[in-house]
């Protein structure tokens, strides 16, 4: 399988469990981690997780075991000051999409997945929703 990098939206989606989009993030990680395969985030993602997760008024120690448990199927990808210099001269006019998106790229990920793919126009990666991961995954139905 590809290696897939999954953006801060759709796993807040799945933690959060975010309407309407939980289900799509639902499936998604339900396929990555049917198939043994670990997707990838950056260290940024579970910053933002706790922010908002805390935003939700779930306590500090349910959070950091749902974080936890999170962490044990994904794979974390560093932010490190070459992926910070990289957003930063991108272009990418929001720069916490600027920062995944390098983060992805110096990993060399084959996919990103996001909902947001018009912030993520200047990616040097394939970027798809999760609902077109998800059907990219179906074989074609015959005639």
């Amino acid at each position: 399988m590809k290696k897939v990098f999954v953006d801060t939206d759709v796993c807040l989606d799945l933690l959060s469990g975010r309407e309407p989009f939980v289900l799509d993030a639902s499936r998604l990680f339900d396929r990555l981690f049917k198939e043994g395969e670990k997707s990838f985030v950056s260290a940024f993602t579970f910053v933002t997780l706790h922010y908002f997760l805390k935003k939700k008024k779930i306590s500090e120690a349910e959070t950091r075991a749902t974080l936890e448990r999170f962490k044990a199927k994904v794979e974390i990808l560093p932010v490190t000051e070459k992926t910070i210099a990289k957003a930063l001269l991108s272009g990418v006019p929001d720069f916490e999409d600027a920062v995944q998106i390098q983060a992805a790229e110096l990993a060399q990920m084959d996919l990103i997945i996001t909902r947001n793919t018009k912030d993520y126009k200047k990616a040097g990666v394939k970027v798809l929703t999760p609902a077109q991961f998800l059907a990219s995954l179906r074989p074609p139905f015959s005639t």
